[in-house]
């Protein structure tokens, strides 16, 4: 085992694409905080003389994915609520604005649209004003004079609003997350980690502070999707280091490592690399690193790159493939091949 310690550095880049994972629709920017968990249930199984550990059965296991962000973004919200941003005419309440007074007549910058004009008059007194329809002028009282503060609804064009609806569903989406590693020897690179299935929680939690450091939660569980031979999944990891390295294997060996083929007949070499502890076996590319040639050419043939063995004649030829990864030893394992007429 390596004696190479990795770290994981700062917050990780995000990006959300559509469930399809065909169109990106936003990314966490300004995070604070970001990470995932995985849990796992437990059933335990006892029985016998006192009550002993049979076995621990693991079942249930769920992945979360949580996001702080020092930056708010209105597609957080449509995700969390899982209702669309609407751009139209709204009515937006305008909060004290100052104007001045002339003899009790005060102009305000918008047309007042429902309801009453609050008014702190230059003495500290309050009025509740009704407008004039159509019109940004009111009366606040006469020989009035001096700052007012004002407060009253307007209508503001084109402005974009996001409802929470007590009967839509948070937002299913893809999301890959760049984290970025730093190995004890100066090694650097990411690891990907891809979820294609992220139900938003919808919980919507803002934080507001005196100090101005405001933050935005974001959050959610993975759906299970199919992946390879039909597994059920929740996310996958791929490493994307700066410099390619690679994992040098304990062998490789054809599988199979025996055929037979009639004359005319062809096969395609099936080469995998016996990886160490904690990898799994590789099966090998054709071309560059791995190459083939036949011991008998007369009998049977093998392409050079592609591995694909034809029958010449009957009889028997041995192809022997080749391994020569970036860096290390080079493998060589054998296949018996019998030509039948």
């Amino acid at each position: 085992m390596s004696s190479i310690g990795r770290i994981f550095v700062s917050v990780a880049d995000v990006k959300i694409l559509n469930e399809q994972m065909t169109q990106e629709i936003g990314s966490a920017v300004g995070l604070t905080e970001s990470g995932f968990s995985s849990e796992i249930q437990s059933n335990l199984v006892k029985g016998g003389y006192l009550n002993a550990l049979i076995d621990d059965i693991k079942h249930s296991r769920e992945l979360s994915i949580n996001l702080t962000s020092a930056v708010f973004k209105p597609e957080y919200l449509v995700m969390q609520t899982g209702t669309l941003i609407e751009t139209a005419l709204k009515d937006v309440y305008k909060f004290d604005e100052c104007k001045e007074a002339l003899n009790g007549v005060v102009t305000l910058n918008e047309i007042p649209t429902k309801g009453k004009v609050h008014v702190v008059k230059p003495d500290g007194t309050v009025i509740d004003v009704t407008p004039t329809p159509a019109s940004k002028v009111i009366n606040v009282g006469a020989g009035i004079n001096g700052q007012c503060l004002c407060s009253y609804f307007y209508g503001l064009p084109n402005a974009e609003s996001i409802t929470i609806d007590t009967r839509q569903e948070p937002m299913t989406v893809a999301i890959m997350m760049n984290v970025h590693y730093r190995d004890t020897d100066g090694t650097t690179g990411i690891y990907q980690i891809t979820v294609p299935r992220l139900k938003f929680n919808g919980t919507i939690d803002f934080s507001f502070t005196a100090d101005g450091v405001s933050t935005t939660s974001l959050g959610g569980m993975a759906l299970q999707y199919v992946g390879k031979c039909g597994k059920a999944q929740y996310a996958e990891f791929v490493e994307i280091p700066d410099v390619k390295t690679n994992v040098i294997p304990d062998a490789v060996v054809a599988v199979p490592s025996t055929i037979s083929i009639a004359v005319g007949g062809t096969f395609t070499a099936n080469i995998v690399a016996v990886m160490p502890a904690l990898y799994s076996n590789l099966v090998l590319t054709n071309g560059g690193t791995l190459t083939f040639a036949s011991g008998t050419p007369a009998n049977a043939t093998v392409g050079a790159e592609t591995g694909l063995i034809t029958g010449v004649l009957a009889g028997s030829a041995v192809v022997t493939a080749t391994y020569t990864p970036v860096v290390g030893k080079t493998f060589t394992t054998t296949i018996n091949v019998t030509v039948t007429a």
